[in-house]
């Protein structure tokens, strides 16, 4: 996986954060 797992997991916070 190219991605890092901290990437993966920041843009799943960032969207739980932006979802109510």
């Amino acid at each position: 996986m190219k991605i890092p797992m901290n990437a993966l997991l920041g843009a799943k916070l960032l969207r739980d954060a932006a979802e109510p």
